[in-house]
């Protein structure tokens, strides 16, 4: 049974957060997302906040078993509850289930928070949630959740019905701290950078052997060995440096690392006659075995067209990689002023072309030099302390009135 708001808003003020935390980017989901999404909780509940995490996930079609509940899993945590909870083509069916399941088994007290993360669906039935339960609603923005959401006639009343009812916003990058204000004077938003603890991610001796024989076999040792890594898809720009690569004059001075899925037209762009690009390909790599992908890199290349804060780009410098990218969304926060890798502006194939011929002018030391640098300055700023402070922040803002 739900507490009156006012109690509700008393409890609130006497104890920890406790978290209703939906989204649809969570482990064993791959992704950017979906690893932000468990570095965010994880931190949040070792500094004492209890989160009940609901992972909505499409259900199989074979899954009938699920048809009445949802439910897949709920594995008990030291701070609250990892649920992983299935939705078939009858979303609506599946969150008024999930919403009478979590009413049946509410922590002790009630939740304080619910926050959407990552997710049509998240974005959707986190605002009713948070009502129901007479709770505060948090909306954390990623990437494509604000910049494919915000333009899109079917998907932006929702998103922003959802801001509107949100106590707190959070925003991944400076960038789109100013967007949500520009639309919404009012809203409370908060800057929610990434973090990445270096603590035992560094390359390894082996790591450096491992690179340097491959790139003897394919003899590479005269090339610049550009990585790409992630969902190499539209938006990520990638046909965008070829362009630039063709307009650089570097093309053949020049060798293409690609770590992740790639989009077919890119791929046939690269496997044609087309573009002379010599390219390596590798699908899919657990994140533990990154470090070796890294490391047969020069630099890596975010040149995407617009983008969040990717964890490409805090994995690569805290390794010690200068960065080539575009200057929009995280590249800009932490590459801004330039000393660390080259910047270029989105979408700006000549300019893209620039920067490449500036970075194959560089030497071996002067690249050494800038990733150093950059490494430093992830350290100093972009720590894992850092990022759950912020997240903190944005949870134990003090309350001063019950929920509208």
């Amino acid at each position: 049974m739900m507490l009156p708001a006012t109690r509700h808003s008393e409890r609130q003020r006497t104890r920890l957060p406790v978290v209703l935390w939906l989204t649809e980017t969570f482990f064993p989901s791959s992704g950017g997302m979906a690893q932000s999404c468990d570095r965010i909780v994880r931190g949040l509940r070792h500094a004492g906040i209890r989160i009940d995490l609901v992972h909505l996930v499409p259900a199989k079609p074979d899954a009938t078993e699920l048809a009445e509940t949802g439910l897949r899993e709920c594995a008990e945590r030291i701070q609250g509850r990892d649920i992983r909870w299935a939705l078939d083509e009858d979303g609506p069916h599946g969150m008024n289930t999930l919403f009478a399941w979590l009413e049946a088994s509410l922590p002790e007290g009630g939740y304080t928070h619910v926050v959407a993360f990552g997710g049509r669906n998240p974005i959707l039935a986190a605002p009713v949630f948070a009502a129901w339960f007479g709770a505060r609603l948090v909306t954390l923005l990623r990437g494509n959740d604000f910049d494919t959401g915000i333009l899109s006639a079917r998907h932006r009343p929702a998103l922003l019905e959802a801001l509107r009812a949100s106590s707190r916003i959070g925003a991944v990058t400076i960038e789109k701290v100013r967007k949500v204000r520009a639309l919404l004077p009012e809203a409370e938003v908060a800057h929610t950078p990434n973090g990445i603890d270096l603590t035992d991610w560094r390359l390894l001796p082996s790591h450096r052997e491992a690179a340097a024989a491959w790139r003897a076999e394919r003899g590479l040792e005269r090339r610049l060995v550009l990585g790409c890594f992630g969902h190499l898809k539209k938006k990520k720009g990638i046909g965008l440096l070829l362009d630039a690569l063709l307009e650089s004059g570097c093309a053949e001075r020049v060798h293409l690392h690609l770590v992740g899925a790639l989009e077919p037209e890119v791929a046939a762009r690269l496997s044609g006659d087309g573009v002379p690009v010599s390219s390596s390909r590798c699908e899919f790599v657990p994140r533990s075995q990154l470090p070796g992908e890294f490391a047969r890199c020069d630099c890596v290349v975010i040149p995407s067209f617009y983008d969040g804060m990717p964890n490409v780009l805090l994995e690569a410098g805290g390794l010690g990689l200068p960065l080539l990218a575009s200057d929009t969304g995280g590249m800009r926060d932490v590459l801004g002023d330039g000393t660390e890798g080259w910047l270029f502006p989105a979408g700006d194939v000549q300019a893209c072309a620039a920067a490449l011929r500036r970075a194959c002018a560089t030497t071996p030391e002067q690249r050494a030099a800038m990733g150093s640098a950059l490494r430093l300055h992830i350290e100093r700023n972009y720590g894992p302390g850092r990022e759950t402070a912020c997240y903190l922040d944005i949870l134990q803002q003090p309350l001063t009135s019950p929920p509208s």
